[in-house]
């Protein structure tokens, strides 16, 4: 298997703080907290993990390729590693938080809805679920021709259709853009806090 680039450790500056800022939203709109249970859905280099497993009962990074992990991250007492395929996941533990940053637009729009279904039985009732996605509009676009990067191949569900399957099973709470929280349009990326909970509702969204 090929490893992946590790863009955390880009040679240009603000490629490096792009993907720095990207978690630091997601784990921001969290609002983590000791008792929490994290599941880190494609956890790839475990720099998410990283930055929460102090401030957690239990992380749970699960990834087709889980030796790319950090050796400091697989060294910590209260994180847990699961080579898996993410479209299929299967645990024994419930997750009150569960990250998807950069993941859903990898998964092929068949297999998307069952992996989206999935991930809300295995989370607590009263969880969240922090998803990450790029916007593909015309700024990111530009922003990739800047750097001379063309859209990974592997991007095969744009957000829209996404966004269209994750309304069926989860209620929108919170969302934040990168860079600045500009508009949707003028962004680059997109995270957003979903509960299975609807409050407008009081009981569980199904």
């Amino acid at each position: 298997m090929m490893r992946k680039e590790d863009t955390y450790q880009s040679s240009i500056f603000l490629v490096r703080k792009y993907f720095y800022s990207r978690i630091n939203q997601a784990i921001e709109l969290a609002k983590l907290d000791r008792e929490d249970v994290v599941l880190d859905v494609g956890c790839g280099f475990g720099y998410l993990i990283k930055k929460i497993a102090s401030k957690v009962k239990l992380c749970i990074g699960v990834d087709a390729d889980i030796s790319q992990v950090n050796q400091q991250v697989r060294k910590m007492s209260n994180v847990k590693l699961v080579k898996t395929d993410v479209r299929d996941l299967s645990l024994d533990i419930v997750p009150t938080k569960i990250f998807c940053v950069s993941v859903l637009e990898h998964i092929p729009e068949k297999d998307l809805e069952h992996m989206v279904s999935n991930i809300k039985k295995m989370m607590q009732k009263r969880g969240n679920l922090i998803v990450g996605l790029p916007t593909e509009n015309i700024i990111y676009s530009f922003a990739r021709k800047l750097i001379r990067k063309r859209k990974p191949e592997d991007h095969v569900s744009h957000q829209h259709v996404v966004h269209l399957i994750l309304k069926k099973y989860f209620s929108l709470e919170t969302r934040k853009t990168i860079p600045f929280n500009f508009p949707s349009f003028l962004s680059l990326y997109l995270i957003e806090k979903y509960s299975s909970f609807d409050k407008k509702k009081g009981q569980e969204n199904l």
